[in-house]
């Protein structure tokens, strides 16, 4: 019997994804549909990358070892890096949306509890989380009827300036996560028994491309009818954990934690809280470089990752 703990379904996955998304463009995104658009382009695109690495690697290690050998911590160290920044962006802004329901409310009295529950995700594996994110759908259910009884919210936008791209990325945050999420994805050898006698058995890159442009109209329409209640706002934190949980499948899977010892996981995750402390204090010292970094590494990651699996990929076929 294969080991389901790090394992999640398709169902999940489009979950995850939709959670990640839509809980990004709420807590960075604007409102403007044409960032909306881009976003959910860009995302698509790294789904169906990702949907071609699933194919030949079950996880991030793997991915690494597979494009640069015995090297492959040469690509695990900077996705690490790649990681922090956006996954403290996005702790920042659920502890700030957190502690503005107290009167004197403070954001670093929330971000102990967060990170506490980040830890104790990944110590859950995906699959737990991944039935958390189903059960996401059902706050969202009561959301979308109630924001319509919010009078009315902005007016979406549809220009894209060059203001816009730094939030554009921040909803993206890491695209590691998305790998991580693909390649945690069962094939069908490793589904459980109900799982592989089940007749629904969406194709993965079919599931992230619909999870971010489902993730994209909702967050539209929520900028059109206004969510601003103290209720919405709360409906709204379920996704936003799962943005965050996401976070930390993502680097369990890149630091390789599923596969470690408990005292190697602790060491792991002190060097990445170090690692986090100390892109914090530079991102706060040279926001323009991280800024245009995250952009960047967002880009290039996929397109590398790309090329090495359609290489590989005929290498192997010509091989044979």
């Amino acid at each position: 019997m294969p080991d389901l703990k790090n394992k999640i379904t398709a169902p999940q996955l489009f979950c995850l994804v939709f959670c990640y998304i839509l809980a990004g463009f709420r807590l960075h995104g604007g409102a403007s549909v044409a960032a909306t658009l881009f976003v959910c382009l860009f995302c698509a695109c790294v789904c169906v990358v990702c949907a071609a690495a699933h194919e030949s690697c079950g996880s991030f290690a793997a991915l690494c070892r597979s494009v640069f050998g015995t090297y492959g911590y040469v690509l695990r160290a900077p996705c690490a890096v790649l990681l922090a920044l956006p996954f403290l962006a996005s702790l920042w802004e659920l502890a700030k949306g957190a502690a503005n329901f107290y009167e004197n409310g403070q954001a670093f009295a929330v971000l102990p509890v967060l990170v506490i529950l980040c830890v104790m995700a990944q110590l859950r594996g995906f699959s737990t989380l991944g039935r958390f994110a189903e059960l996401c759908v059902f706050p969202l259910a009561i959301l979308l009827p109630l924001s319509l009884l919010g009078g009315g919210g902005e007016t979406p936008s549809f220009a894209l300036g060059q203001e816009d791209l730094p939030a554009c990325f921040a909803a993206v945050g890491a695209v590691p996560v998305f790998f991580s999420l693909y390649l945690r994805h069962a094939k069908t050898d490793e589904q459980s028994d109900f799982a592989r006698a089940s007749s629904f058995r969406p194709a993965p890159a079919l599931c992230g491309v619909l999870a971010v442009f489902a993730a994209g109209l909702v967050h539209i329409f929520l900028v059109f009818t206004g969510a601003g209640s103290v209720l919405s706002s709360f409906l709204m934190w379920f996704p936003a954990l799962g943005r965050l949980f996401a976070f930390s499948l993502s680097i369990g899977d890149v630091l390789a934690l599923p596969e470690s010892g408990r005292a190697v996981c602790a060491k792991k995750i002190a060097v990445f809280a170090a690692l986090c402390a100390a892109v914090w204090a530079l991102s706060v010292l040279f926001p323009w470089f991280f800024g245009a970094a995250l952009a960047v590494c967002n880009v290039v990651f996929p397109c590398v990752v790309f090329a090495a699996v359609i290489l590989g990929q005929s290498y192997g076929r010509r091989k044979a």
